[in-house]
């Protein structure tokens, strides 16, 4: 069995590294907010797993063929790996399960000749609380979109409605669920600014609305503390007018 690290050419390396015969460092794209990495955080040895992934990068930008677990035409074993990276056996083994997953695939494995007593068995994922995700993916994102359903000021339809058009309208949906809560976090913050420094506030729009217009890449404008200040003034001055003094 090789052991492949998924769209290494396009993720992994940039186009001036490709022309070095040995590689010194690795790109690594900065992306906390996509689903599988949040899964993974959700777990309580998340962290130890993340940094055997960025291991496992950095010996694979070391191979013969970047991205490719193999050594003189030969495929690595795990007690290869553990021994070229000093990682305990019993981690490493865990973690590369789990990246070769259905809910991570970070890591894909074709056939080959690997010995028995290490082969990787992909696992099924498990949160913080021990229960198994696999197999309930969809159920599993559902919630989540649910969640930020659910705190949206505006009008809205059926989780069930509302989710299915958000998959209709986002191919990328796995991707983008994550983002939603905050950014709809940012805005309400934002509106109750807006209102509190007598400034214009526009009506919230229906939540199929907002997904369909993408809402949550809007970039929330900065507001003008001097405006604030003024429209403060503005209106404690229209409640406790000067008084007028007559001669």
């Amino acid at each position: 069995m090789t052991l492949i690290i998924k769209h290494w050419s396009n993720h992994y390396e940039k186009s001036d590294q490709k022309k070095c015969k040995e590689m010194k460092w690795i790109a690594v794209p900065i992306k906390f907010e996509g689903l599988a990495y949040r899964r993974l955080m959700k777990m309580s040895d998340g962290v130890e797993i993340f940094g055997v992934w960025v291991m496992l990068l950095q010996l694979a930008g070391r191979m013969e063929e970047r991205g490719i677990f193999k050594d003189n035409g030969r495929d690595l074993t795990l007690d290869d790996i553990g021994l070229m990276t000093d990682c305990p056996l019993k981690l490493l083994k865990k973690a590369i399960s789990l990246l070769i997953s259905e809910n991570f695939q970070w890591i894909q494995e074709t056939s080959g000749n690997f010995p028995e007593n290490s082969r990787i068995i992909p696992t099924t994922l498990q949160d913080n609380t021990g229960h198994n995700n696999t197999g309930h993916n969809n159920i599993y994102e559902k919630n989540i979109f649910d969640i930020a359903r659910k705190i949206f000021p505006g009008t809205k339809r059926d989780n069930e409605i509302e989710f299915e058009n958000f998959k209709k309208k986002n191919k990328d949906f796995k991707e983008v669920i994550p983002l939603l809560k905050l950014a709809i976090e940012n805005e309400i913050t934002h509106k109750k600014n807006l209102n509190n420094s007598g400034q214009f506030c526009p009506e919230w729009k229906n939540f199929s609305t907002w997904i369909n217009g993408k809402y949550w890449t809007q970039e929330l404008h900065i507001i003008d503390k001097n405006k604030t200040k003024t429209a403060m003034q503005i209106k404690e001055s229209s409640e406790y007018p000067e008084p007028k003094i007559i001669f």
